[in-house]
């Protein structure tokens, strides 16, 4: 069964702006914004990016509360299988989480340390 996860995209309109900025011309590739949210499923180890290899999902977008500006009640939905997930997104205009999880074969979704991630992955060999 697949899991439910839906974040706010605090701040999406910034990224929407360079994004289209960035269809004008050879000088907007110097541009590399990196979003303020996203999911991975860990799918291994790897040498680079701290151990883990990830594989981002793609989500789907929300407008339906959005205010006026784009600024704030913009939601995205990611539909995760079982397995293990690492999500970043931020809790405010100053705050962001990041953390582990592991979606259930029930589709709950149960928050982890990267430690425990680890272990698991080594015990599925």
């Amino acid at each position: 069964m697949k899991a439910l996860l839906k974040i706010e995209a605090i701040g999406e309109n910034t990224f929407q702006s360079i994004d289209r900025y960035r269809c004008f011309g050879a000088m907007a590739d110097i541009f590399s914004v990196p979003k303020s949210y996203w999911v991975a499923k860990i799918i291994g180890f790897c040498i680079e990016y701290d151990g883990l290899k990830r594989e981002f999902v793609k989500g789907n977008r929300d407008y339906a509360k959005a205010n006026s500006k784009g600024t704030r009640g913009i939601y995205v939905s990611y539909f995760l299988d079982p397995g293990y997930y690492e999500v970043k997104h931020k809790t405010s205009w100053k705050h962001t989480e990041k953390y582990f999880c592991i979606v259930t074969e029930a589709g709950e979704i149960i928050k982890m340390d990267k430690l425990d991630v680890e272990r698991c992955l080594l015990k599925k060999g």
